[in-house]
C-alpha cells in the first residue's frame, strides 16, 4: 500500500471524508493531526506534543510541508502552490491564535 493511500486511510479513520470545511484536531497519544477542509479537499497537518513549557504544540506548520491536499472521493491528490500555502499557513495560525495553541510555526516560511 502506498503511502499516499495510508495517509488517505488515516484521513477516512478520523471521519474527515464527512467534515465540513474549517480546521479540525485529532489527537493520537502523543501525536496529532490538524485537518484543514475546504471545498471537500482535506489538508492533514502533522502535530506532535512538545517537552518545553512554553509550546503547546509542536506543528508542521511551515509552507514545505503543507504539500498535498487529498480529494477522498476521487481518491487522488493534488500539490498546493507557493500562494495557496501562505494562504493556508496565515489562516492556520490565526485559527491556533484563536484557540490559544502556542506554536512553533515560522510564519511566512
Amino acid at each position: 500500500m502506498s503511502t499516499e493511500q495510508l495517509r488517505m486511510d488515516q484521513i477516512q479513520a478520523d471521519g474527515m471524508d464527512e467534515a465540513e470545511d474549517g480546521f479540525y484536531w485529532k489527537s493520537h497519544g502523543r501525536a496529532a493531526v490538524i485537518y484543514l477542509v475546504e471545498h471537500s479537499l482535506v489538508l492533514p497537518i502533522d502535530v506532535e506534543m512538545p517537552g518545553v513549557d512554553h509550546l503547546d504544540a509542536l506543528i508542521y506548520g511551515e509552507t514545505k510541508y503543507l504539500g498535498k491536499r487529498y480529494d477522498l472521493t476521487r481518491k487522488v491528490s493534488h500539490s498546493i502552490d507557493p500562494q495557496d500555502r501562505l494562504r493556508i499557513q496565515q489562516l492556520l495560525i490565526a485559527w491556533l491564535a484563536l484557540k490559544g495553541i502556542r506554536h512553533d510555526i515560522a510564519e511566512g516560511s
